[in-house]
């Protein structure tokens, strides 16, 4: 793949992992503000509505969803950053082989071809 190529694939990797960092700094902020309600910012639980709790449950537990779902993502471009770095980008992870350009186009951060990819799933 072209230098011109690598340098914008970089770019938009860099790009998207400014995003998650950003996304990932938002849902600790929630989460630490839920954690310092819930240990006592205010009335007790006991005397919290249920289905407020419930509510305030539901909300904690969607952020830690986020939070893993984001810090998934981040990896997935932080280890594209180091293929591109060491040479490796656009070679599958399980057979070794090229991955379509068209494939690393619409998902830069691919690392399987289409082929191991439709195999792992």
């Amino acid at each position: 793949m072209p230098a011109v190529e690598l340098d914008a694939i970089r770019r938009q990797l860099d790009t998207e992992r400014n995003g998650l960092l950003h996304e990932l700094e938002h849902v600790h902020e929630r989460t630490a503000r839920r954690g310092k309600a819930e240990q006592g910012g205010g009335a007790s639980h006991h005397d919290d509505h249920m289905a407020e709790v419930a509510g305030e449950h539901y909300e904690r537990e969607k952020d830690l969803l986020a939070e893993a779902s984001l810090r998934g993502l981040l990896e997935r471009v932080d280890n594209t950053l180091g293929k591109l770095e060491s040479g490796s980008y656009g070679l599958c992870d399980l057979c070794g082989e090229r991955i379509a350009k068209e494939r690393l186009e619409a998902l830069p951060s691919a690392a399987l071809c289409l082929e191991c990819q439709n195999l792992t799933e």
